[in-house]
This record gives structure tokens, sequence and C-alpha cells, in this order.
């Protein structure tokens, strides 16, 4: 009878020392899955955070070439415009000068003419 008891003892222990093996595997499991869901989560924020940079620094190298786009069009339009100038300088400075050299070689009809 006594030893039965003891047995029984012994097996009620046994079942929850197993039992208890059983939960403290299973909260071994969660929390490792949980330390796995953490890291992930973190991986995840700072690939986020870098992406987020990397467009940060794209937009602003974009608004940069937008700005030296439209500096240089203005430079080309001021550029164009000096030419145009020039242009008519040399056709005034020709009107100017051909008739004084055609004078001098001796065509004085011709300046007469064309004038």
């Amino acid at each position: 009878e006594e030893n039965k008891v003891i047995i029984e003892n012994f097996d009620k222990k046994l079942q929850q020392l197993k039992q208890s093996q059983m939960s403290s595997s299973q909260t071994e499991q969660e929390l490792f899955d949980r330390l796995i869901k953490i890291e992930h989560e973190k991986q995840n924020s700072h690939l986020e955070q870098r992406f987020k940079i990397q467009q940060e620094l794209f937009d602003e190298k974009q608004k940069l070439m937008e700005a030296i786009l439209a500096e240089n069009k203005e430079k080309y339009k001021n550029l164009e415009e000096k030419l145009q100038q020039i242009k008519l300088n040399q056709i005034y400075l020709i009107q100017q000068i051909l008739p004084i050299n055609l004078y001098k070689l001796g065509f004085g009809f011709l300046v007469f003419r064309i004038s």
C-alpha cells in the first residue's frame, strides 16, 4: 500500500515535470518566435528608414538638377541675345565701312548707286 502511494506520487511528480518541461519548451519557442519577429521588424524599420533617406537625397538631387537646368536655359537665352546683338552690330559696321572702302578704292560711283 505504501509503495503504491509512493509510486502514485512519483507518477504525479513525473507528470508535473513533463508538463512543466512542455510548458517551458512552448515558452522558449514563443520567446524565440517573438525575438525573431522583433528582429524582422527592426530590420524592416531600418530598411524603410534607409529607403526614406535615399528618396530624400534623390529628391534633393532632382531639385538641384532642375535649378541648374533653369540657370543654363537662362544663360543660353542671354548668349543667344548677345549673339544676335553682335550680328546686328556686324551688319551695321559693314554698312558703315563698305561705302567708305569702296570710295577709297575708286568705286565712288558704286557708293552713290548703292545708296
